[in-house]
This record gives C-alpha cells, structure tokens and sequence, in this order.
C-alpha cells in the first residue's frame, strides 16, 4: 500500500494495481438478529446480540441460539460478551444441543482464540485480567524473523492466561493445567529447557491428591 497526495495506491498479491481515492478497512462484525427481535427475544443494549444463559436457550424457553450473535456471560471475561470465534460458535452449539436433549452439558472449553501476523502464529488461551502477573518461557523475543515464545499469565496462584507465539504445540500441552494452582511449579513451566509433559503431570498427580484428600476427610 502507497499513499499518494490524492487516494491511495494499493498492490494485491498477484501483482495487480489499484489506485483508489479512499480505502476502508471493516473489522468487527454486526449481529443479524433481525429475525430474533420480530419473534420478540431479547437483545443485549450493548453489543446487540441475542441474549441466551449458560445452556443456550433465549428469553424463550424452547429457543435456543448459538454463535457470534449470541450474548453470553462469560465468566473468564466477567461480562457478557458475543465472543466472534469458531471455537466459541461450537461449544455453544454443542451445549445448545445437549441441553435440547435434556442432559446436562459439560462445561464449555476455555476460550482459544489464533491467528496469523506479519509470519507468525499466534494463540491465546482463557483471558487477561486486571491484576494477572506474567511471565517468559523462554528467550523474550529480540529481532529474530521468526521468535518462538510464551506469555504465562497468572492471578492468585493460578494459570488463567497464555499468549503464545509460534508455540502452539506447547500451549496445548498447557490447557490440563488452567484454573490450577500451579505458583510453585511456576520456574520450571518457564523454563523452556523443562519439558512440559513431564511438569504438567505433577501438576495435575498433585491436584488429584488434594481433591481425593478433601473427599476422605
């Protein structure tokens, strides 16, 4: 993209030319939840989504909605929130569904959200919160064209948060342990030298026997 004294001018990918007067770039999407406010449910003030609760169902008991037009309580988040990713689209499909069936659903999966930037994969699992400390596993990045990192975000002693790039593989491995108390493993999970699997087993053998041990007394 060139700025010229009158527009712009703009190369695509396969050499093509354009120049423009104005460029506009449209991020963000807009619910269409016309069809919901002609059946009279209700829409959140706010962000203009159909407002459903924690198994789906609309302001009518036998509607239920799911997807990027939906408000829901997201309690990662404190608010409620339409939540545009795909991920969040099939959890709460999947919990819409078991519930029409009249099960109970298991509790949604933490929010996972990616993308790519300027040659980088970048994944985010749960959700920043005021007061979260975070931390490195390993090298903080310096110029190199292709970094490979994670941001460990931690609040009252437990994972919450992670940002990480080109690291996909280990935040995967570090899904077991969010909403874990994990601050005294909290060096090595940063130690890029440690393998995870291994400090991710003792984290959870280690929750396991604190909730066996609160069962029996």
């Amino acid at each position: 993209m060139e700025p010229l004294p009158q527009g712009v001018r703009v190369r695509l990918a396969d050499g093509t030319t354009w120049q423009v007067p104005v460029l506009v770039v449209a991020i963000g999407l807009t619910p269409d939840t016309g069809l919901a406010a002609a059946a009279g449910l209700a829409l959140h003030p706010g962000n203009g989504g159909i407002r459903i609760d924690e198994q789906g169902r609309t302001s009518a008991p036998y509607i239920y909605a799911a997807g990027d037009c939906a408000s829901q309580f997201q309690p990662l988040f404190g608010a409620e929130m339409r939540m545009e990713s795909w991920q969040s689209a099939n959890e709460q499909a999947r919990i819409a569904a078991t519930s029409m069936l009249g099960l109970q659903a298991a509790p949604a999966a933490t929010p996972w959200f990616w993308t790519d930037q300027f040659g980088c994969n970048v994944q985010m699992l749960g959700a920043s919160r005021d007061g979260m400390r975070y931390t490195w596993r390993d090298t903080p990045p310096g110029d190199a064209a292709s970094p490979k990192f994670m941001l460990l975000g931690m609040l009252d002693g437990r994972l919450g948060h992670a940002i990480a790039v080109n690291a996909g593989g280990d935040l995967r491995q570090l899904r077991p342990l969010f909403g874990l108390p994990v601050n005294e493993y909290l060096a090595r999970l940063c130690d890029a030298a440690l393998p995870l699997r291994q400090i991710v087993r003792e984290v959870q053998a280690e929750a396991a026997g604190r909730t066996a041990s609160l069962t029996t007394n």
